[in-house]
């Protein structure tokens, strides 16, 4: 329960709030500057354009300059935006998880990974 509380205030926070940016080595740290716009560019490509998974994000994370968004949603799926191209595809991996049980998502080296408290879930690699 504790969980989905703290996924639910931040996705509040980073959802709606449009001034956290993250730091290339860790999504879970935020700080107000610089990239702002681009964070919210990509979160809003994803409201508009496909308003059903934007409702049902529990989790998300993006890339240093904000053109890949990685997100998990509540009925279970694990999904990609690219900016240039602004579709949705699905990603498709065998490790079952739930939504509720990754509370961080990071990306370093060209890959995102998916944290469930300080323990390494899952690791997907994704072409810019």
């Amino acid at each position: 329960m504790k969980i989905y509380m703290v996924v639910i205030v931040f996705l509040l926070l980073g959802a709606f709030s449009g001034c956290m940016e993250t730091s290339s080595s860790t999504l879970g740290a935020t700080e107000i500057g610089n990239g702002m716009e681009q964070q919210s560019d990509i979160l809003e490509i994803l409201k508009q354009k496909y308003p059903d998974y934007y409702k049902d994000i529990d989790i998300h994370g993006t890339n240093p300059d904000r053109t890949l968004l990685l997100f998990l949603v509540k009925r279970g799926g694990t999904y990609l935006l690219r900016r240039n191209t602004g579709k949705v595809e699905p990603i498709l991996h065998a490790k079952l998880i739930g939504s509720s049980m990754i509370n961080k998502i990071t990306y370093e080296n060209r890959k995102f990974k998916l944290w469930a408290g300080d323990r390494l879930e899952l690791i997907l690699g994704v072409d810019n």
